[in-house]
């Protein structure tokens, strides 16, 4: 008796010991699934690794949302439309899909896949430039399936690269009017060094040199933004806090989409948009101050804040728009089945001053998405 009696204190002392360890998973396992059903875009996938939409297939299947094949979960390798690395011959494209009884459409990336992609692939080619494009962009097709979409009553997502070209002016123009934005025609980065030729375009030293006559190229890590007009801007610092544009929520976030905090450096690609008389600016991306002292600044006009989330209600339809490249991640983001598991990544995800990709998936992109995917 008195055996039993200790190996049953035992299994109850590591039954408490465990606890937390495999409550959060529970937690998880017993949340109601999302009501939502979603359809996955993404034209940039020249490699394996599904960047571009890595982020969000993590986050459709933390919120437990349906997903459209076999397995009950999201499969970044299969489950979106558009170029499959697996059968680079047979691309697809929004408009030659049936979107069935879809209620949210996500456009990841619209940028598409080009022949240096292929080239690096093979080893043939280490730096990025331009070449031709095997495929995407926002085709005229592509808007009339977005326009019934959303005509329907349904609700769209739309990601960065959608608006910046590839995708011609009069698409563009159109996908403008979708989501109660215009497109400034500016887009920008931070490259931690200037001189890496496996990250920096060929085309951007003489375009430097060109704009910046007698100007070594920075050593530091800076912030380059260029305008499709030509336009160039360029600051550096070695402290990336103070090149790192930030990701806010706006006030007005609060009743739409709850307590969301953010102050995230963001290190990727972003397009300067400006919200129509009837968006929604549900967070801003701050430019940093250091871009007062660009001369090239001033003259373009522009100013040090611009959105980074904005909301487009018509009738039934939530159109948002995120120029950002929030969701496109090269790490891996850990399990998905443990609940709360967002709140302590955006929690230990607070620097600003170092290069990390993390701060801005786990204070901003992933908040957002969770509170789409769950409304």
């Amino acid at each position: 008796m008195n055996n039993a009696k200790t190996v049953a204190r035992i299994a109850l002392g590591l039954l408490l010991l465990l606890t937390p360890l495999w409550l959060p998973t529970i937690i998880w396992t017993l949340q109601k699934p999302s009501d939502r059903h979603v359809v996955v875009v993404d034209y940039t996938v020249p490699y394996d690794n599904y960047h571009s939409h890595r982020g969000l297939m993590w986050a459709l299947n933390y919120a437990k949302v349906p997903a459209p094949g076999p397995t009950g979960r999201w499969d970044r390798t299969r489950d979106y439309i558009g170029y499959q690395p697996a059968d680079r011959a047979n691309p697809v494209r929004l408009s030659e899909t049936p979107l069935g009884s879809a209620d949210l459409l996500v456009l990841a990336d619209a940028y598409g896949v080009y022949q240096m992609d292929l080239e690096i692939l093979a080893g043939t080619r280490v730096q990025p430039t331009r070449s031709p494009q095997l495929f995407g962009g926002i085709s005229h097709e592509d808007i009339d399936a977005l326009e019934e979409f959303v005509g329907a009553g349904r609700d769209l997502l739309v990601e960065f690269n959608s608006l910046p070209p590839p995708t011609g002016p009069d698409e563009r123009a159109r996908m403008e009017e979708l989501l109660g934005v215009k497109w400034t025609g500016w887009v920008g980065r931070v490259f931690p060094d200037l001189h890496d030729i496996t990250d920096v375009p060929d085309w951007f030293e003489p375009f430097f040199e060109e704009h910046f006559p007698g100007r070594p190229l920075p050593t530091d890590p800076s912030l380059v933004m260029f305008s499709y007009e030509g336009e160039l801007i360029v600051v550096s610092h070695p402290d990336y806090g103070h090149i790192a544009p930030r990701v806010r929520f706006t006030p007005a976030a609060a009743d739409r989409l709850g307590d969301l905090r953010a102050d995230a450096p963001l290190y990727k690609w972003f397009a300067l948009v400006d919200p129509g008389p009837q968006a929604l600016e549900l967070a801003e991306l701050l430019l940093p101050e250091l871009v007062l002292t660009s001369e090239e600044f001033h003259e373009a006009g522009l100013h040090l804040s611009y959105p980074a989330l904005t909301e487009f209600v018509v009738g039934r339809s939530h159109r948002f728009s995120m120029p950002i490249d929030g969701g496109n991640i090269p790490f891996d983001p850990g399990r998905y089945t443990v609940a709360g598991v967002h709140r302590g990544q955006a929690l230990l995800n607070r620097r600003r001053d170092t290069l990390a990709l993390e701060p801005v998936f786990w204070q901003f992109y992933v908040p957002v998405m969770l509170k789409i995917l769950r409304d």
